[in-house]
């Protein structure tokens, strides 16, 4: 009896020894499987969720995008994001035409002789050494991230006509009254007087009106 226990005890701790060898390090991305979201539900293209997945939550297509240069908002408009090469980040879509519109001198950059004014830009790192773009999803704002000798001031510093606006609408007035007595020689003697000022914003236009009264004039 011993010796078949002993013989058991040899097999099963080769048997242990043989799974222990065999096992190895696994790695694998987390995965879930979107088609169970189409159960029951609305959601019909899980393909483009399970891109935005593979993207780092970025999603190309065309955002309302405030461009910044140095603290400077120099414009608003809409632009047109690829994802980068590495998947980590969007890349805006400009012309050559675009970018001198914004102040960068195209004209001195040899990686620009040869490329059409109206010509779509990739990162802009393939053209100006130590550039990039920084775009902010969450904020829709865009960082021209471009080194100074390269920045046209006469264009970038002017108030773009495209933040302009009529402000809000606005009726406001305001007011302001005194008044004296005086008693000399058994007479009375009463003064009083009012100002007031109001005035109306309706898109463009501007009304503004100041009236004046006393006891002695009237209004006027």
């Amino acid at each position: 009896m011993p010796s078949h226990r002993t013989a058991r005890l040899f097999a099963l701790n080769t048997l242990t020894f043989a799974i222990l060898t065999a096992s190895g390090s696994v790695c694998a991305d987390d995965y879930f499987n979107l088609s169970v979201l189409e159960t029951g539900t609305p959601l019909e293209n899980t393909g483009a969720l399970e891109a935005f997945l593979q993207h780092n939550g970025l999603s190309p297509g065309r955002y309302l995008t405030s461009i910044v240069w140095d603290q400077d908002r120099i414009d608003k408009r809409n632009l047109n994001y690829l994802l980068s090469k590495d998947n980590s980040k969007l890349i805006p879509q400009f012309t050559k035409a675009e970018l001198r519109e914004l102040g960068v001198k195209v004209d001195t950059v040899p990686a620009f002789n040869n490329v059409n004014e109206d010509t779509l830009l990739g990162d802009i790192s393939e053209y100006i050494a130590d550039g990039r773009y920084d775009f902010n999803p969450e904020t829709q704002v865009l960082q021209l991230r471009i080194p100074q000798i390269y920045r046209d001031r006469k264009i970038s510093g002017e108030s773009n006509p495209t933040f302009w606006d009529d402000g809000i609408p606005a009726l406001w007035t305001s007011y302001y009254i005194s008044g004296s007595h005086q008693q000399s020689g058994g007479q009375n003697n009463a003064s009083n007087w009012a100002s007031l000022n109001s005035g109306m914003n309706i898109g463009p236009w501007r009304l503004r009106n100041t009236s004046n009264w006393g006891n002695d004039n009237g209004w006027q």
